[in-house]
Order: C-alpha cells, then structure tokens, then sequence
C-alpha cells in the first residue's frame, strides 16, 4: 500500500527460516526481481482542451495533466477520420515537446474527427488518454461537371449538369449565368439564375431567337455565408428560329 502513482517498483522476495534457540534468521537468496508500474490517477489526463476548426485543420491547445510525479516529456496527438458512424481509420499522429499546442493541417472539409491525447512521462509511463470529437467546417465546393443543353427552343433552354466531385458540405443550390454573343465569363451577366435546391438542371425562358448563348453553372453551399465554387463552362447554345404566325383570313 500507499505507492506512488505512475512509478516504477522492483521487487524481491526471500525465505526467511527463524532458529528457535537463538532466535536468529536464516534467509534465502532473493528470488529473481519483478519489475512493475503503478496505474496513473482517473485525473492524469491533459487538461482543458480546446479546439480551434476550420475547413481544413485544427489547432488543439491542452494543459498539463495534474498528479504526475514527474516532468512530461512528450505529447502524443493520434487523430483518426470517421469511415462510418461507429468506425474509427487512425490516419496520423504529432508527438509535441516544450508545449502544448499542435495545429492538424491537410484535412478534408466538412469531415468528422477524433483526436487523443496522452502525456508520456519517459521510463515507459505515460497517463490516460483524453479524446475530443469534431467536424471540420465546409468550403466552397468544387464547380460542377458536365454541364450540357437540353430541348433547345425558340425562348426556352434546359441547362443540366452534374453535382462537383468535392462538393466541401452539403451543396443547397446551383447558380447559372447567362450571357449572349461572348464564351468568355463577365462581370455584367446578361441573366443570373438559382435552383430552389440541389437539383441538377434548370430551364431558362424569356431567350430571345436565333441567338448564340453561354452558360455557366457554380455550386453554392452555405455555412452562414455562401460558399461558391469556380465556375464551370460554358455551355454555348443557339436558340431556333421562332415558328411565324399563320396568316389571318
């Protein structure tokens, strides 16, 4: 009783015969030693962690553990990505010395982590772990793919595209810029329209005849403030010749 948390003891045991006319002790070699280690304290954990997330890293800053017999060495920050609701895929660690802080760089956005935290004390002693769990912000998304001119008409377009590879979030709606006579993006588009949602196609009306257009089409998501993709196009289509009104009488 009463050692020391997270501490090394040696052991050794002896025979001891007691001769009962002199009283003296007769003691036999000590046994091979045993080496052991006290378990840390429930509260020999960092401390105090706080995480700092945007869309593509996290900076972690902890205090030391309470209860430890010696200086810490070394930290050890292990983080994992999320593959499912239940499973775990460790995809790195940082070993941190002389402080407590580690920025984690290159994660994907809008993506679920878990990271931990133990202090090793050198000698192979090392406290419990802390864990925290956290989801990186969403990003602009990449622009949409495949965009393409469906039943052409006279004043009438069907604009239909793909959703972006990396869509960084949940993409909620899909912008489309119109512009006559030029395959080159402006800054003065002729026409500006949105998707009520993620759908992936829009029909544009109102065009006017025999006229030569552009599209291109950008992925929008929304974290407080709208997060828009490059654009993707164009797509350049001619509206048909408008069908003339028969003669009267």
């Amino acid at each position: 009783t009463n050692l020391t948390h997270l501490t090394w003891y040696r052991v050794w045991i002896v025979a001891v015969n007691v001769q009962e006319t002199t009283n003296q002790q007769l003691m036999s070699p000590p046994s091979n030693v045993t080496r052991f280690s006290t378990p840390p304290k429930p509260s020999s954990v960092p401390r105090n962690v706080h995480l700092n997330v945007t869309g593509v890293s996290a900076t972690i800053t902890w205090e030391a553990p309470l209860d430890v017999p010696r200086t810490v060495d070394t930290y050890r920050v292990v983080y994992f990505n999320s593959s499912s609701s239940t499973r775990w895929q460790r995809i790195g660690y940082e070993d941190v010395e002389n402080h407590k802080s580690v920025t984690l760089s290159n994660l994907r956005p809008y993506t679920r982590y878990r990271t931990t935290i133990r202090a090793y004390l050198g000698d192979n002693l090392w406290t419990r772990l802390v864990s925290s769990i956290f989801t990186t912000k969403q990003t602009a998304p990449s622009p949409p793919l495949n965009i393409n001119t469906e039943r052409v008409g006279a004043r009438f377009v069907t604009v239909q595209w793909s959703s972006p590879v990396y869509t960084n979030g949940v993409v909620r709606r899909y912008r489309v810029f119109v512009q006559s006579g030029s395959s080159s993006p402006s800054t003065n588009w002729q026409r500006v329209n949105e998707t009520l949602n993620a759908q992936t196609q829009l029909t544009l009306r109102g065009l006017t005849p025999v006229t030569t257009y552009s599209v291109w089409v950008a992925a929008i998501n929304v974290d407080g403030d709208e997060l828009i993709s490059d654009l993707a196009g164009p797509a350049t289509f001619t509206t048909i010749e408008e069908a003339s009104s028969p003669p009267r009488n």
